[in-house]
């Protein structure tokens, strides 16, 4: 399977086209900065988007959290950016809390599985 390519032309109107390679649920940009090439990743989220049980399911605790951590630290290895970070992250988020996650579960998530943890 190939993995699908755009080039993305700069908003500002730059010159210098990015290449972005869509594959799985990896994102690549290859973007050009100062005569080098600078590979950054993130999450691919594919439609029709978050489709979880609500928090009043009849799921054990223990899967319902395990599900939130598991997306948070695939998210932490797949984007190289915190940035890259955040744009998966917070909608993900925000998600959970619409379908009645606490945000005292979801902030203890945070704290001990935070982006900074992220090998280099």
């Amino acid at each position: 399977m190939d993995p699908v390519t755009y080039i993305v032309t700069d908003p500002l109107g730059g010159n210098d086209p990015a290449v972005r390679s869509d594959f799985l649920d990896v994102s690549e940009s290859y973007v050009i900065v100062s005569g080098c090439v600078r590979i950054e990743t993130s999450a691919l989220r594919k439609m029709p988007g978050y489709m979880h049980a609500p928090f009043s399911s009849a799921l054990p605790s223990a899967v319902k959290l395990g599900t939130v951590i598991s997306q948070r630290v695939r998210y932490i290895a797949i984007c190289s950016t915190e940035k890259a970070f955040h744009t998966v992250w917070d909608p993900y988020y925000t998600y959970f809390l619409n379908i009645g996650y606490s945000s005292g579960m979801m902030g203890k998530i945070i704290q001990r599985f935070p982006y900074s943890l992220r090998a280099s």
